[in-house]
């Protein structure tokens, strides 16, 4: 891998009705909203402009990310059907708090740091731990050009992994990544 490429999905009806959704096949693992399927086709477009190329693309497999990854594959003439998927890949997991309100979470006193008591929650230094892995995982692949499709906690650990921060950093200096764009990362 010679260039490592980042879009966190478009926007999705999970954000718009504000509700945590990090499990696959869940009943809240719901697509792109029309806002969310032009932000991917305009950072498509965008991409084939600048000259993007991928020779792969590896995506959440969660629907928002597969949607915005199919969305962008088509603008960069990428077969939908060679997108790889990956767990490695999928936001950061809320265990108990699957469905609730994300707002409600935050306003309680939630907030990331404390994650890890409520059961089955991933906690910031394990994303970060899984970020690593999914690091070793994209640099073995052959391609030269690689763009994943993930989601924003999940991107900017992976951001931090490759910057050799620590997960801590999280806590201090977190800022979302937007919608849809890409970032070179590598």
């Amino acid at each position: 891998m010679k260039r490592l490429y980042y879009a966190r999905h478009g926007e999705s009806f999970i954000n718009i009705q504000d509700i945590v959704a990090t499990k696959l096949g869940a009943k809240n693992d719901l697509g792109l909203t029309e806002l969310g399927r032009q932000q991917a086709l305009a950072e498509g477009q965008k991409a084939v402009a600048n000259g993007l190329r991928a020779d792969v693309i590896v995506s959440s497999p969660l629907l928002r990310a597969l949607e915005t990854a199919r969305i962008i594959a088509r603008e960069l003439g990428y077969p939908a059907q060679d997108i790889r998927t990956s767990d490695l890949l999928l936001e950061l997991q809320f265990g108990e708090l699957e469905g609730t309100s994300w707002r409600t979470f935050w306003e309680a006193g939630g907030g990331y740091k404390n994650l890890g008591a409520f059961k089955g929650a991933e906690t910031m230094e394990a994303l970060q731990q899984r970020a690593e892995k999914a690091l070793g995982f994209l640099k073995n692949l052959p391609e030269d050009n690689v763009l994943v499709v993930s989601h924003s906690a999940f991107g900017r650990a992976l951001r931090r992994t490759i910057e050799r921060k620590p997960w801590t950093d999280e806590f201090e200096n977190s800022v979302s990544l937007p919608h849809g764009e890409i970032i070179r990362l590598i």
